[in-house]
């Protein structure tokens, strides 16, 4: 991923995040100098604004710039969480399904992100694909599996209380298009 699409993910995830360029460097893993000048660039353009602090320049999104909705939406579709979570499942064998369901459609940064995945159980890869997107988004990812629920509006997995009525598919036969790959 780009610095750019890798600093866009991140900050629409957290919106109101204020952040030293050292720390988002380190969140990203990418080099402070380039980080530097891509948010130099983004500041004047009015994407981005920055804060000075004693020695320190904290820097986060502009909500006041005129298209930050519609530049939060097409990250959020393109290569928010239903885009990292569908790419990082496509990747293993046995998953039929996956949705986001419960507060995980709004795109709260104070929510987590609530993933049913139907169909075999992956184990350890799957935990260290959602410990991947946690580290990219900055949000926590709760991941319920199971078997493809009956059409009740709820079910339980592993003792957790899944609600369908608010749900997202984004991964399966049903939404294999939905998504863009980048």
């Amino acid at each position: 991923m780009s610095i750019l699409g890798a600093m866009l993910l991140h900050c629409c995830a957290n919106p109101s995040a204020r952040l030293h360029l050292r720390d988002l460097a380190g969140r990203l893993d990418i080099d402070p100098a380039n980080l530097s000048k891509e948010l130099r660039r983004l500041e004047i353009e009015g994407l981005f604004r920055s804060e000075v602090s004693g020695r320190h320049k904290h820097f986060q999104l502009n909500r006041e710039y005129p298209l930050f909705a519609e530049l939060r939406s097409i990250v959020s579709k393109t290569i928010g969480a239903p885009s990292l979570i569908a790419q990082s499942l496509k990747k293993m064998e046995g998953i039929e399904d996956a949705y986001l369901y419960g507060a995980s459609n709004q795109l709260d940064a104070a929510s987590d992100i609530d993933v049913l995945v139907i169909g075999a159980r992956p184990g350890e890869a799957l935990a260290a694909a959602m410990r991947k997107i946690e580290r990219q988004l900055g949000r926590e990812v709760s991941c319920v599996k199971g078997p493809r629920p009956c059409c009740s509006e709820s079910t339980t997995y592993g003792g957790s209380k899944v609600l369908f009525r608010t749900k997202i598919a984004v991964f399966g036969k049903t939404v294999s298009k939905l998504f863009p790959t980048f």
